[in-house]
């Protein structure tokens, strides 16, 4: 469709790691000028989450498959760390790509739970570039677009406060010896 055209033309470039140039809801309005009604719920539905047997469109259903491979080699590595079975925590028999399984344990290993998510994060990234590497200017490119917006903007919603304010609401809860 031309409009994705120049929708992705007008777009500021996204780079991981600084802040969202705008945000998914404003993207989402300049879409809702240039897009049928269709193909604005289209666009809106690939961004939901939602349950892994949810009917998808191909980009969907490959940042899905991809999602899901991600968190069970996340579920094997923390599993291996802590001597205990993944088995549960498994969503798919799909074994991750060893790349994948090996930039994972790397995660898991890491003394700095940030930095480690932000890797995770970075991976996400990474998918999101080859997955619309082959298609330009079109719906797919869109929705990784979005997703990596997405990104951007949960990073930049993340304070100090909140953090310690999560940290001090697990810690009440803990007792000492």
């Amino acid at each position: 469709m031309t409009a994705y055209y120049y929708i992705l033309a007008s777009l500021p470039a996204l780079q991981f790691g600084e802040a969202p140039p705008l945000s998914t809801a404003a993207v989402l309005a300049v879409c809702s000028d240039w897009l049928p009604a269709s193909e604005l719920t289209r666009l809106r539905h690939a961004l939901t989450p939602m349950p892994s047997d949810a009917p998808r469109d191909a980009v969907g259903r490959a940042w899905q498959a991809w999602q899901t491979a991600l968190r069970n080699a996340l579920a094997v590595a923390r599993a291996s760390r802590r001597g205990s079975d993944a088995a549960p925590y498994l969503r798919s028999d799909d074994l991750p790509d060893p790349v994948l399984r090996a930039q994972i344990q790397e995660c898991v290993k890491a003394d700095d739970p940030l930095h480690a998510e932000r890797t995770l994060d970075r991976l996400r990234w990474d998918f999101l570039d080859n997955l619309a590497g082959i298609h330009m200017f079109d719906y797919h490119t869109m929705v990784c677009y979005l997703l990596k917006l997405q990104i951007l903007e949960r990073w930049h919603a993340l304070t100090r406060e909140q953090g310690m304010a999560a940290f001090n609401a697990l810690m009440t809860g803990v007792h000492p010896q």
